[in-house]
């Protein structure tokens, strides 16, 4: 190795707390990760881990992330920004954790896993190749070649890697030999990356543990189970050496971590008009129930020990759904964080209390927003924190997000007669209040979207505490209890386009006009065709 010392890769383990009635059935569970300095990181599933754009939780500080720790210790990014620069800039990075050192999180607090493209983003890329994958970046297309991928995964060492996957990203449908060549690919670059072997180049290779893939297939359930089967074929070339003296690996799956589904494409490629980002959201119950069956088909053939992530879902009932019908274990919080962006403080539970206390807004049909769209007039006046309670409850609330749990160092003292004041210990201040929040989006204050992207995403925390206990002490109700949200919140989320809506208004409005002039004299308006299918980012 060059550079830092070496160190032994993290161990990362899957254990199923609880026996599971089926293959596919809900199932509590623990991933750990256990480093070489006798460090051990533990998350419990079904659970979440922390989308990342460019290696930082948006909206949030170093400072936000180091308060906040304990309650996002799975931390997922994307290296295909990092190359408009080259060598990209982490690998540039000291330390014998390059890239924790970069995003500002400390390996005794987080797990970190890396994969090469967004799965959130699905915006169209020149075709890949038979040797590379096309990459977006601010400086145009960038080619990355699968061994150039191991090498700066070598070189940044993030505790969980992606395999590369050639996912198509041009406009569906796709031919069944599009579709097979994916599969060839995926598969080949897969062997590429578990392989130990020396390289010539400067940056030389380590071997790569805690590999995950993606399963592919497309919206075909035979593409899908064909993908499996191939993790579980027999390997060329003699199989993959350990590194040791032991006998060489006979399959791709003995060395993979766990499986990943990355619903993002999946949804382009099953839209009616995969141009129309509102089509693709959920107006029924049948998308998600056939992406699980899509899902279904991926797993029907691998080992049930292995754990199980999804990238994008896009409601609480969607994760629900996922959990009770394909035993699914972590979601990334891409929704929450997008809510925030457009303005929106989450405020659900589960499972549901017997009484309605709900403040949410309530639909021609009964059932309730999943949060406060606080872009709203409505909220200019409403003094309660963003869970209801009034202001002098402080954190009685039971959020312990930067909004509800607000909390001040103390100042800082220039002399003896201040001393007396420095006495005084931190103390948790009164809660924000909405209408307080709603001003600041509409002044475009930037804490705004830091207070509401801490807030969804401990709320989704305790979405999934919820689901966990259910699972533990009353396992039979689980699917009772999820019919009970069901009936009480919103499913089509209207909430998302409304807020987008609203955001886009107050955007435009700001700067005299100048800035409304400029962005209609770009792409059209706002939500265009060709933007990100699923709910865009306020940069989009």
């Amino acid at each position: 190795m060059s550079g830092a010392t070496a160190r032994s890769p993290p161990v990362l383990s899957f254990k199923i707390l609880a026996p599971s009635s089926s293959h596919f059935s809900p199932r509590l569970g623990i991933v750990q990760l256990k480093r070489s300095s006798a460090e051990t990181i533990e998350v419990l599933t079904p659970g979440l881990f922390v989308h990342t754009s460019r290696g930082h939780v948006p909206h949030l500080s170093v400072d936000h992330m180091n308060r906040l720790a304990k309650h996002m210790p799975w931390l997922h990014v994307s290296f295909e920004k990092f190359l408009e620069t080259l060598p990209p800039t982490p690998t540039l990075q000291p330390g014998s954790q390059p890239l924790h050192s970069f995003v500002g999180a400390p390996a005794s607090q987080h797990i970190i896993s890396l994969s090469f493209r967004d799965p959130a983003d699905v915006g169209q890329r020149p075709p890949s190749g038979a040797n590379y994958l096309s990459g977006l970046t601010v400086r145009g297309v960038r080619k990355i070649s699968p061994s150039s991928y191991r090498n700066y995964v070598s070189v940044v060492r993030p505790d969980i890697v992606m395999a590369l996957s050639d996912i198509p990203f041009t406009s569906p449908p796709y031919s069944q030999k599009r579709i097979t060549r994916s599969i060839d690919r995926s598969i080949r670059w897969l062997g590429d990356l578990l392989r130990d072997g020396s390289s010539s180049t400067e940056l030389k290779p380590t071997p790569v543990k805690n590999v995950l893939v993606s399963l592919l297939g497309g919206t075909s359930p035979i593409a899908r189970r064909t993908f499996s089967e191939s993790l579980l074929g027999p390997l060329e070339e003699g199989g993959i050496s350990s590194g040791t003296r032991q006998p060489a690996l006979v399959r791709l799956d003995d060395n993979v971590t766990g499986y990943v589904l990355e619903m993002a494409p999946l949804r382009m490629e099953s839209a009616v008009d995969p141009t129309d980002v509102h089509a693709t959201r959920l107006r029924t119950g049948e998308p998600v129930h056939m992406i699980s069956a899509l899902l279904q088909a991926s797993l029907s053939a691998l080992p049930m020990e292995k754990p199980r992530l999804v990238h994008s879902a896009m409601s609480p009932l969607e994760m629900l759904h996922l959990i009770e019908s394909c035993g699914v274990d972590l979601f990334d919080s891409y929704w929450a964080q997008t809510a925030a962006d457009w303005g929106i403080a989450l405020d659900f539970v589960f499972p549901l209390p017997m009484e309605r206390s709900s403040t949410t807004k309530q639909r021609p049909s009964g059932r309730r927003d999943i949060g406060h769209n606080l872009y709203e007039a409505f909220y200019a006046y409403d003094f309660r924190s963003l869970l209801g309670a009034g202001t002098e409850h402080g954190s009685d609330t039971g959020c312990v997000c930067l909004a509800c749990s607000p909390s001040f160092p103390k100042p800082i003292h220039h002399g003896s007669l201040e001393q007396d004041d420095a006495e005084n210990p931190d103390e948790t201040a009164t809660a924000f209040t909405r209408s307080y929040i709603h001003h600041l989006l509409h002044t475009h204050e930037m804490s705004a979207h830091a207070l509401l992207a801490s807030h969804n995403i401990i709320v989704l925390q305790e979405f999934f505490a919820g689901i966990r206990t259910v699972l533990k002490d009353r396992p039979e109700r689980f699917a009772a209890e999820m019919s009970r949200f069901e009936n009480e919140y919103d499913g089509d989320m209207r909430i998302m386009e409304e807020a987008r809506r609203d955001w886009g208004a107050v955007d435009l409005a700001r700067g005299k006009g100048r800035l409304a002039r400029e962005r209609r004299a770009e792409a059209g308006a706002i939500g265009t065709a060709g933007d990100v299918v699923l709910y865009p980012t306020a940069d989009s």
